[in-house]
């Protein structure tokens, strides 16, 4: 191979790592943590301060799994696949997803002090009624909102800049 080529895939690997690697802490000193993540994961679950929308909407939160054979009944509207049920991913009720502009854009989610941000991948179409945002396991852990209480959670949420 050309020395130009090696050094080429080397950059390209190099880019590859650094879009695929995200640290994950807080502010004021607490210890962070770095894993590799697959680009999907990469919207994940943040505890500082965010660039979010200024325009918060109220929602009714919803769980569901992505998975195939889950209960989101069948794969995503945005790219018409199954995900799994580990990453950070809403589906956002039809006035919200709004004929898939919402596709791919990141949406935080707050629940008592808790922020989460997961991509909308989806729209929960027939029976979910306006002002719902259905969200994976990991946003419900993110958010901290105790088990018991999963189902419906009053939250408030915005898509981020």
């Amino acid at each position: 191979m050309k020395q130009s080529t090696i050094i080429l895939l080397v950059i390209f690997s190099l880019l590859i790592t650094l879009l695929t690697t995200y640290v994950e802490g807080q502010k004021h000193g607490r210890k962070l943590i770095r894993k590799t993540l697959t680009p999907y994961q990469l919207v994940t679950s943040f505890d500082h301060d965010i660039h979010a929308s200024s325009n918060e909407l109220g929602a009714t939160l919803m769980i569901t799994d992505f998975e195939q054979g889950g209960e989101s009944g069948g794969p995503a509207e945005c790219d018409g696949v199954y995900n799994s049920s580990d990453l950070f991913l809403v589906s956002l009720s039809t006035d919200w997803y709004n004929n898939g502009q919402s596709c791919y854009k990141g949406v935080r989610i707050n629940y008592s002090g808790n922020n989460a941000i997961a991509l909308g991948i989806d729209e929960c179409g027939d029976g979910c009624p306006d002002g719902t945002v259905v969200a994976s396991e990991p946003v419900w852990r993110a958010l901290q909102i105790p088990e018991s209480e999963w189902g419906e959670a009053e939250v408030t949420w915005s898509f981020v800049d």
